[in-house]
């Protein structure tokens, strides 16, 4: 991964919409988060990133929780 400071680096928004638009597993028990891009298989394990985690509330009554996060790293494995 590059630096966080690196201007190439992005965040990634991890919310109901974001996750609709790519077909997405959410594995509570091997706590991953598998995703699906042009063909692509990518695994993170969300629990490594714990403390890059910023969270909003969205929608009607702030009901729809996102994550912002700024660095994942894959899933071993």
């Amino acid at each position: 991964m590059e630096d966080e400071n690196s201007h190439n680096s992005s965040l990634i928004l991890l919310g109901r919409s974001f996750l609709r638009i790519t077909k997405t597993e959410i594995d509570v028990h091997t706590r991953a988060l598998t995703m699906k891009f042009n063909g692509e298989i990518v695994d993170f394990n969300i629990f490594n990133v714990i403390d890059h985690l910023k969270y909003i509330f969205w929608g009607n009554n702030e009901t729809l929780l996102v994550i912002i996060v700024k660095k994942l790293d894959r899933c071993a494995g």
